[in-house]
C-alpha cells in the first residue's frame, strides 16, 4: 500500500475533491480548517466502516464540538448517540421522538410524549409512551410510565408515575399517584393520593382520598376524604365518604358505610353499610355489617359482632362472642366471656362487665350510686317480706375457686369441677346464690330471670350473682317487725 502526503489542495470553486478510494484510509494531521477557521457545514454522510477520527472498522463516529464553538443547532437522524459528559438545554425542550412542543422547560422522552403542548403549558416532565400526550396548556405536571396522565389537557401540578396512571385525568389538578394503574379512571377529581398498584384505580371525581398500598380504594369512585393504608384497605368502598382504614384488609368489604375508623389487619373487615364505627386491634369488629356506633379497642375486640349497635369493647378479645346484644359495655380482657363474672353475652343488651374472672378488688373513690327516681318507675306494689326471709339466710366465709380457671381449650364452666388446686387464699364473707334463690322461690319470685329479686343469671345460664344492695329493704322490713315485737313486749 503506498502512501501519499499532500501539504496542500487547491482546488477552484465550485470544484469537488474526492480523496482515496473505496477501501482506503484517509488520515488527517492537524486540523481541518477554512480559511484558518474550522469548517462551518455539516457533515451530511459518513459510511459505517470508514473510521472517521481515529479509524476503526466498528462504524462509529466520534464528533468533537468545541466550547469556544456556537454549538450543534441539528444531528439530523441518529441510530444511537452515547455522550460521555453532560447534555445542557438552555430554555429549550429534551423530546426523543422528533417533535418539540411549544411550551417552555419541558422535558419529553417517549413516543408521542407532550405531543399536543401548547404556548401555556411549562414546567412539565413526560417520559414514556404516550405520556401527558393531549397536555395543553396544563403547569408543572410529571408523567412517568406508558400512558401516564395520558388525557390530561389543562390541568396542573399532577404527579403519576407507573403505568397508566392517571391515564384518564382531564382536569383534575394536585394529584399524586404511584403504581402501576393507580388512579387509571380518575378524570376531574382533585388532590388526591394514591401510591401502590391500582390504588384508587376507579376514582373519578372523588377530592381529597388517600390510598397507600397495592388496590387500597381501588373501587372507590365519588367517595371523597378516605384514607386508607395497606394492601386492600377500603378495596369495595365506593361512594362512601370520611373513612380511615390502616393494616391490610381494614374495611376491606366497606361500600356505603361512612365515617368509620379501622387501624388493624382486618379491622372492621366485613362491614359494608355500617358507619360511625372505630375499631383499633387486629380482627376488632371484623363481622360486623350494617351496625352503627360501635367502638372496640384491641385484638378481635367485638370480632362476632353483626348487627349490635352502640357497644364497646376495650381490651382484647373483650365482648368477643356478642353478636346482636346492644348497648353493652365490656371493659378489660376477656370481659363478656366465659371467662369473666358475667358469662358469655351474644345477644345480651345493656351490660357493664369490669374484667374478667381474675379480677380481685374493684377500687373507687366512693360508692355506686343507683338510680332510684319515683317518676321513672312503675308497677309499684309494697314488699311486706323481712324477718323470716333473713332468719332464713345462712352467711358463709369462703376462698375463691373459679371454675372458670380451670377450663382448657373449647371447655364451657359447666364441664369442670374444681379440685382445690387453684383457689385463692383470701377469705371472704357473703351468702351462696343458690340459698338465697331457694328463699325467693318460697316467697313466690324467681320463676324466671325477670323477677329475680337479689339472684342473677348470667345469660349463658353458667352462674348465679347477687345484688347485695337489694336485701337492704328486706332487712328493714325485718327491723320493722322487730321493733313492732319490742313495742308490743313494753306494753305488756
Amino acid at each position: 500500500m503506498s502512501e501519499v502526503k499532500v501539504n496542500k489542495l487547491s482546488p477552484r470553486s465550485g470544484t469537488t475533491v474526492t480523496i482515496g478510494d473505496s477501501g482506503d484510509t484517509i488520515n488527517i494531521v492537524g486540523t481541518l480548517q477554512n480559511n484558518g477557521s474550522a469548517i462551518p457545514g455539516d457533515i451530511s454522510s459518513v459510511v459505517a466502516g470508514t473510521g472517521l477520527s481515529g479509524g476503526g472498522t466498528s462504524g462509529d463516529v466520534t464528533l468533537n464540538v468545541e466550547a469556544a464553538q456556537s454549538g450543534v443547532t441539528s444531528l439530523g437522524t441518529l441510530t444511537a448517540l452515547t455522550v460521555n459528559g453532560n447534555v445542557s438545554v438552555d430554555g429549550g425542550t429534551i423530546k426523543l421522538d422528533g417533535n418539540y412542543p411549544t411550551g417552555t422547560n419541558n422535558v419529553a422522552l417517549g413516543d408521542t410524549a407532550l405531543d399536543s403542548v401548547e404556548a401555556g403549558g411549562n414546567y412539565n416532565v413526560a417520559i414514556g409512551s404516550a405520556a401527558l400526550t393531549t397536555n395543553t396548556t396544563g403547569d408543572t405536571n410529571t408523567a412517568v410510565g406508558h400512558h401516564a396522565l395520558k388525557l390530561n389537557t389543562t390541568a396542573s401540578d399532577n404527579t403519576g408515575i407507573g403505568r397508566n396512571a392517571l391515564c384518564t385525568t382531564t382536569t383534575g389538578c394536585v394529584n399524586t399517584a404511584m403504581g402501576s394503574s393507580a388512579m387509571q379512571s380518575n378524570t376531574t377529581g382533585d388532590k388526591n393520593v394514591a401510591i401502590g398498584g391500582s390504588a384508587l384505580f376507579a376514582n373519578t371525581t372523588a377530592d381529597f382520598n388517600t390510598a397507600v398500598g397495592k388496590d387500597a380504594l381501588s373501587a372507590n369512585t365519588t367517595g371523597a376524604s378516605n384514607v386508607a393504608m395497606g394492601q386492600l384497605a377500603l378495596a369495595n368502598n365506593t361512594t362512601a365518604s370520611d373513612n380511615t382504614a390502616v393494616g391490610r384488609c381494614a374495611l376491606f368489604a366497606n361500600t356505603t358505610g361512612i365515617s368509620n375508623v379501622a387501624v388493624g389487619y382486618n379491622s372492621l373487615g366485613a362491614n359494608t353499610s355500617g358507619c360511625y364505627n372505630t375499631a383499633l386491634g387486629q380482627n376488632a369488629l371484623d363481622a360486623n355489617t350494617t351496625a352503627l356506633s360501635n367502638t372496640a379497642i384491641g385484638r378481635v375486640s367485638l370480632s362476632s359482632n353483626t348487627t349490635g349497635e352502640n357497644n364497646t369493647g376495650l381490651g382484647m378479645a373483650a365482648g368477643y362472642e356478642v353478636t346482636t346484644g346492644a348497648n353493652n359495655l365490656l371493659l378489660g380482657k376477656d370481659a363478656g366471656r366465659a371467662t369473666s363474672p358475667s358469662g358469655t353475652i351474644t345477644t345480651g343488651s345493656n351490660q357493664v362487665v369490669l374484667g374478667n374472672d381474675s379480677i380481685t378488688n374493684l377500687w373507687c373513690a366512693d360508692t355506686s350510686i343507683s338510680s332510684s327516681d319515683l317518676r321513672d318507675k312503675t308497677d309499684i306494689e309494697d314488699f311486706t317480706y323481712g324477718l323470716d326471709f333473713v332468719t332464713k339466710l345462712k352467711p358463709k366465709t369462703y376462698r375463691w375457686d373459679k371454675r372458670s380457671w380451670y377450663v382448657t381449650g373449647d371447655e364451657s364452666v359447666l364441664d369442670v369441677t374444681p379440685d382445690g388446686s387453684k383457689k385463692r387464699n383470701k377469705k371472704h364473707i357473703g351468702f351462696m346464690a343458690q340459698d338465697v334463690l331457694a328463699l325467693e322461690k318460697e316467697i313466690g319470685f324467681s320463676n324466671n330471670s325477670d323477677d329475680m329479686l337479689v339472684v342473677n343469671q348470667t345469660e349463658d345460664k353458667t352462674r348465679y350473682g347477687l345484688k347485695y344492695e337489694r336485701l337492704v329493704p328486706v332487712l328493714v322490713n325485718a327491723i320493722k317487725e322487730l321493733k313492732a315485737e319490742i313495742e308490743l313486749l313494753k306494753n305488756k
